[in-house]
């Protein structure tokens, strides 16, 4: 597999072809992909689309931190029209305005360093801005923030270490620990 950027050859060695571009006398991949070789030329086939965030698009971030009015996100994958995509790498933030319909009076009892969340892309402009208001966003895996194991649901929004037993809060998926979401997250 080959990232954006990674020299693949020297351009003596072959032509450049789909999916790569000539920088100084390399051959760079120019998309996420799998080196073919063929007829003298060289190019990359895509596996995923490498695509740039949209308005209302559905991504999957991890939490990198909590402040006191907003976390901020790192964008891990995206999902459109059930096709797992790779977003350009890129941070966001979710603003304590767009956790809830209601009120939420401490960010930090809805979201936690560490969570995975989906969420969906609320604005572009200023900075990348996302959303997990309506009920199918929120946290899908998040970890003790004591001893950073994988918690238990035991309500709506209440979870459970299994192994310190410490009870935390979170703004919880309706699927949260969904074996099915944890393997269209991780194995794609």
């Amino acid at each position: 597999m080959r990232f954006p950027g990674d020299v693949i050859c020297n351009e003596e060695e072959a032509l450049p072809g789909a999916g790569v571009f000539v920088e100084d006398g390399k051959i760079l991949a120019s998309v996420l992909g799998e080196v073919v070789r063929k007829q003298g030329r060289v190019s990359l086939h895509m596996k995923k689309r490498i695509v740039f965030a949209k308005h209302g698009y559905i991504v999957y971030g991890m939490v990198k931190a909590v402040l006191e009015d907003r976390a901020i996100v790192d964008i891990l994958l995206s999902r459109r029209r059930k096709e797992r995509t790779y977003i350009t790498p890129q941070d966001a933030i979710i603003h304590i305005s767009q956790i809830k319909p209601s009120f939420v009076e401490d960010i930090h009892n809805e979201l936690s360093v560490g969570d995975i969340v989906k969420a969906k892309i609320a604005s572009l402009y200023p900075a990348l801005s996302l959303s997990i208001k309506e009920k199918e966003f929120g946290v899908v895996l998040a970890y003790c923030s004591n001893c950073r194991t994988l918690m238990e649901r035991i309500g709506p929004s209440l979870l459970l270490c299994p192994y310190c037993r410490r009870r935390e809060t979170r703004k919880l998926t309706k699927d949260y620990r969904n074996i099915k979401n944890m393997i269209n997250l991780w194995f794609i």
